[in-house]
């Protein structure tokens, strides 16, 4: 068996070296290369995506130039983060290495725009998928909190009000419009009183005591 102890880091990992060519010295946490396209000659670094899981791509730390290959990178140069057990960048160390065209003879010709289309639609498809699921659980999430209230209805519009028809007046059986046959409540209290002033002068003339007989008798 292997000393790993003895055996230099070049040999280890193959890819542990910087943009000036000189090796890196991983922590013993990395676990992984998380691989990014570009970089320093041609603009930012770009993700590289795994065409079979959607996520950014991964290789052993013990990869090769070969492995970069087989995994789909293009001749291109690429930037090598160490990532620890969690998936976690480790801050502070970036490996640089380059796949040229030399280096894919005799192999199957690497993917480059098909690769790369089949990876993004890939991720598309996984992050549509994600958010669906999201939005199923806070449609769940939704239903459950307001299980308790009454279903809410629409607002009706306003009904027009009901106007009932005014009665037409009834004619009088005497022959006559109004109270009475036509005498009005005013010629009606006139009356009222006319015969409280009768009937006082009635009773008072009832009540008064006869008149006395003269003394002596008359002529």
């Amino acid at each position: 068996m292997e000393d790993t102890q003895t055996t230099s880091p070049e040999a280890r990992y193959p890819l542990a070296f910087d943009g000036n060519g000189n090796p890196i010295e991983l922590p013993p946490d990395a676990v992984a290369w998380r691989v990014r396209r570009g970089g320093g000659r041609r603009g930012r670094p770009r993700h590289v995506f795994d065409p079979e899981t959607g996520r950014q791509l991964e290789i052993p730390l013990t990869s090769t130039v070969d492995t970069l290959i087989d995994s789909g990178c293009s001749p291109d140069r690429y930037l090598l983060y160490p990532v620890d057990g969690e998936g976690h960048l480790i801050a502070g160390i970036i490996a640089v290495t380059e796949v040229s065209e030399s280096d894919g003879e005799g192999k199957e010709a690497a993917p480059t725009a098909a690769t790369e289309q089949g990876a993004l639609l890939t991720v598309v498809t996984h992050q549509l998928a994600t958010i669906k699921e999201q939005s199923q659980t806070l449609c769940r999430a939704l239903e459950a909190t307001t299980s308790g209230y009454g279903r809410v209805r629409p607002l009706e519009p306003p009904q027009a009000p009901i106007v009932l028809p005014r009665p037409e007046p009834q004619p009088d059986n005497n022959g006559g419009g109004g109270l009475l046959g036509g005498i009005t409540p005013e010629q009606v209290g006139q009356f009222l009183g006319y015969a409280k002033m009768a009937f006082d002068m009635i009773r008072g003339g009832i009540g008064a005591p006869p008149a006395a007989a003269p003394v002596g008798g008359g002529p």
